[in-house]
């Protein structure tokens, strides 16, 4: 009798199973004491990215909760090549739109996943993507990401490292005279969308 159970059961759990959604979404967050909007990918209760076991299928909606158009990358995910969210193998989730990926998880590992239209990443469109192992749950995980921020747009941003086009073609012999050139200053160094209560030379 027992055995005659297990099956129907096995069913209904298929059959109705639960995709996880994720929201693209917009975030009010406090850097150094003033507000700025940026982006991330939530569940529907706030919970910041994926985490699920290597022997899980990555069954994930994406909702698009923007204005504007997105696509979402599962960075260092093995996948079937219609469902890595960049826009040469896929359409991108239109403004309040959705798009369902189902595939087996091959990988185990921190990973994370991000959006790869537009400025949407640097807008900090991103979270983390964990992957355990079966044994991973006897240990204690924390997990950090590290964001570099600027109040001013990415737009803004790409501006000003075009209009200082012609000094970066002089960096080749700058480098030789010892100077460190970078396209741009972060005005924060952030912890999880925190600034951290640390110099930044510990980060």
């Amino acid at each position: 009798m027992k055995n005659k159970l297990i099956i129907p059961i096995l069913l209904t759990n298929l059959i109705f199973a639960i995709p996880t959604v994720l929201h693209v979404k917009k975030k009010l967050i406090s850097v150094n004491g003033k507000s700025a909007n940026v982006l991330t990918i939530e569940q529907n209760k706030g919970k910041w990215g994926y985490y699920a076991k290597n022997s899980d299928i990555f069954d994930v909606i994406v909702k698009n909760d923007l204005n504007n158009p997105t696509i979402i990358h599962w960075h260092g995910l093995t996948l079937p090549n219609n469902q890595d969210g960049t826009e040469l193998t896929q359409l991108v989730i239109p403004a309040h739109g959705e798009y369902h990926y189902n595939f087996k998880l091959k990988d185990t590992g921190t990973f994370w996943m991000h959006s790869h239209e537009g400025f949407q990443e640097a807008m900090l469109a991103e979270a983390p993507l964990i992957i355990e192992a079966q044994d991973d749950s006897n240990y204690k995980q924390v997990i950090v990401m590290f964001q570099g921020f600027n109040f001013k747009s990415p737009e803004e941003i790409l501006t000003k490292i075009k209009k200082n086009a012609k000094k970066f073609a002089n960096m080749h012999m700058d480098m030789k005279m010892g100077r460190d050139l970078n396209d741009t200053n972060f005005d924060a160094y952030l912890t999880n969308y925190h600034t951290p209560d640390i110099p930044h030379y510990f980060l």
